[in-house]
């Protein structure tokens, strides 16, 4: 993800482009050209402008060679990639400038979706407060994600299954229960007694589950300050005419070739935490009031927070009409394991005997798990 949000930022999309282009290679680039559908596809922005509705468009786009039902032309009219601006989960809600080819203008895509949103039965938006857990509860019969709407009858906001067939369909509100329920079993109000503990626990854990990695990295950095040396030392030696141009060339080449290689490994380590103490006090700070800091976050921060929790979403059963979430974030998993084991205990003193000296961690936890970093 982190390389397809590199790419996102440069303005490339990554994967298939929407309908109407095509990927051709210039040079060793990739470009988004319009074809023979994306042309089409100008002219039903124009139609839509023009008051036409989604089935007259459905059928001139019929008589002109091209099938395609209307709740397709709807989602084209509302895909921000004809106007030149790439949307993605990876971008945590940013657009950002695409190089594709433009179908329209920004200005006249607005125009556009205000036509859609004041003359449809109901209103999707980007960002919305009132449905944070869009793109973030899951059907439980096909696994796809739901999204929101506002009803027009009642003005009240559901979330939906777009998966076609599917009837899951359920109250925001209720949903919203839900989830804070979810968040109530996993919110912890931890005895001070015991905080201390857990802390020096959950930093043994991190700093055993990442020592080969810190070892790795000491390695690599000497590495590249050898070769760092290396090349000071040839400069030194063409400067003072003890070597040839062409032999510096040569050796300055291998050398920097040597050292962009070790960088990469360096970076495949990943980013270390560079003041583990106060990561795990803010990491038990928020294991204590989830609930709290849901309820008063932004659209952005609420589903940051929910992503970070249970980072597999939840899932919502029509027919059992229930709730479950996935995998719990190790790190409050790490807490709440450690803290049901130390309130059982009565001699504090013997805790720390049985717990601190050896390492505690959750079967199948690893270093992928322990993430404190994004926390």
């Amino acid at each position: 993800m982190a390389g397809v949000k590199e790419q996102l930022l440069n303005g490339v999309w990554c994967t298939a482009p929407a309908t109407g282009y095509d990927i051709i290679r210039r040079e060793g680039k990739k470009e988004f050209v319009l074809n023979k559908k994306g042309r089409l596809i100008k002219k039903i922005f124009v139609w839509k402008e023009e008051g036409l509705t989604l089935e007259s468009i459905r059928e001139r786009l019929l008589g002109l060679g091209w099938k395609v039902d209307a709740r397709r032309i709807a989602d084209m009219l509302r895909n921000p990639f004809y106007c030149g601006l790439l949307a993605h989960n990876a971008l945590e809600g940013q657009l950002v400038e695409g190089i594709q080819e433009k179908v329209i203008s920004r200005e006249f895509f607005l125009k556009v979706n205000g036509i859609i949103s004041t003359r449809g039965t109901y209103t999707l938006q980007t960002k919305d407060e009132n449905v944070p857990l869009k793109r973030f509860i899951k059907c439980d019969d096909c696994s796809g994600y739901l999204t929101a709407y506002k009803a027009k009858k009642n003005q009240e906001y559901y979330y939906k299954c777009r998966t076609v067939g599917c009837s899951c369909n359920k109250r925001a509100d209720t949903l919203h229960n839900a989830f804070r329920e979810q968040l109530t079993s996993v919110n912890l109000k931890l005895d001070k007694s015991i905080t201390e503990i857990i802390k020096q626990q959950m930093i043994a854990t991190y700093n055993q589950l990442n020592k080969d990695k810190q070892e790795t990295a000491v390695t690599l950095t000497t590495q590249i300050n050898d070769i760092d040396k290396k090349l000071d030392r040839i400069e030194e030696r063409l400067i003072e005419e003890e070597i040839t141009k062409q032999m510096f060339d040569k050796y300055s080449a291998k050398y920097k070739e040597e050292k962009i290689v070790i960088e990469k490994n360096v970076a495949s380590l990943g980013n270390q935490v560079s003041n583990l103490d106060k990561c795990i006090d803010a990491v038990i700070n928020y294991a204590g009031k989830l609930n709290t800091m849901w309820d008063s976050a932004d659209f952005i921060q609420k589903q940051k927070l929910q992503k970070l929790v249970f980072p597999e979403g939840m899932y919502y059963n029509k027919k059992r009409d229930t709730c479950r979430t996935g995998r719990l974030n190790a790190a409050f998993l790490c807490i709440s394991q450690l803290a049901s084991t130390l309130e059982g205990k009565k001699n504090r003193k013997l805790v720390v005997k049985l717990i601190s000296p050896c390492l505690w961690c959750e079967p199948g936890l690893n270093r992928r798990h322990m993430d404190f970093q994004s926390i």
